[in-house]
C-alpha cells in the first residue's frame, strides 16, 4: 500500500507541474492554429511538447493506479481513483482537441476543468490513504 501512496503523491505533484506548464503555455507561447511539421522541431514550442509528455505520464500513472487500486477494499478510494482517471482523460482529450483543432478556447477550458477535478480526486485519495495509515499505526 505504501508503494501505491507514493504513486498517488507523484500524480498530485505531476498535476501541479502540468498546471504550471499549461499556464506558461497560455501566457507566453503562441500556440499555432494549424500544426505543421515544424511544430515538432521549432524551439519555441518545447514547452508545449513537454506539457504533452507530462500529460501522457499523468495518463499512464492514472491507468496504473486504477489497476492497483482495484484490490483496495475502500470503495470511496477506488471511486476517487476512477474519477481521477476520468478527469485526466477529459483533460488529455481536450488538450489534443485544442492542439489539433485550431486552438479553440473551449478545449482549453475543458482541459482546465479536467485538471481541477483530477487534482481534487487524487488529493482525496492521498488524504484518505494518509488517514488510513494513521489509523493503522
Amino acid at each position: 500500500m505504501a508503494n501505491i501512496a507514493k504513486w498517488v503523491y507523484t500524480q498530485v505533484i505531476l498535476l501541479v507541474v502540468q498546471f504550471l506548464l499549461g499556464m506558461d503555455t497560455n501566457l507566453y507561447v503562441n500556440v499555432p492554429t494549424t500544426l505543421t511539421s515544424t511544430f515538432w522541431t521549432d524551439p519555441s514550442t518545447w514547452i508545449i511538447r513537454f506539457h504533452m509528455i507530462v500529460g501522457t505520464l499523468i495518463l499512464l500513472i492514472g491507468i496504473y493506479l486504477v489497476v492497483k487500486m482495484s484490490a483496495v477494499k475502500n470503495r470511496m478510494v477506488v471511486g476517487a481513483t476512477l474519477s481521477g482517471l476520468f478527469w485526466v482523460i477529459v483533460a488529455y482529450a481536450s488538450g489534443l482537441a485544442f492542439l489539433f483543432g485550431g486552438a479553440n478556447n473551449i478545449f482549453s477550458f475543458t482541459m482546465a476543468i479536467g485538471f481541477l477535478f483530477a487534482l481534487l480526486s487524487y488529493a482525496f485519495v492521498s488524504s484518505s490513504m494518509a488517514l488510513a495509515k494513521q489509523k493503522g499505526s
